[in-house]
């Protein structure tokens, strides 16, 4: 009877999941000649605070959430080895940025 009731619930908490719906913010990150660039840590900043971040896969692509509340804030984009980037975001501005290699 547990596990059907734990199960029941995490059925509920899917479905409330699914329903409050977020901003995604999908991209692909590459260096100055296109190639893919893996591992690149991409973290939005707002107010000089660390809200979330990801890390792009082997072929560059990344995919953040965006929380509710923020309608300004910035991604920064960094690599060892490579030029930090940071770029504002508006809700209405969301775009895919290209890192230079030093």
């Amino acid at each position: 009877m547990k596990t059907i009731l734990i199960i029941f619930i995490l059925l509920i908490c899917g479905n409330l999941y699914c329903q409050n719906k977020k901003d995604i913010i999908k991209g692909n990150v590459n260096d100055v000649y296109g190639e893919s660039l893996i591992g690149v840590n991409v973290v939005i900043v707002h107010n000089d605070k660390y809200i979330g971040g990801t890390i792009s896969d082997k072929n560059g692509y990344y995919e953040i959430s965006i929380p509710d509340s923020l309608v300004e804030f910035k991604l920064e984009f960094s690599l060892i080895g490579l030029k930090k980037k940071e770029i504002f975001i508006t809700r209405e501005n969301k775009k895919n940025e290209k890192t230079k290699k030093h």
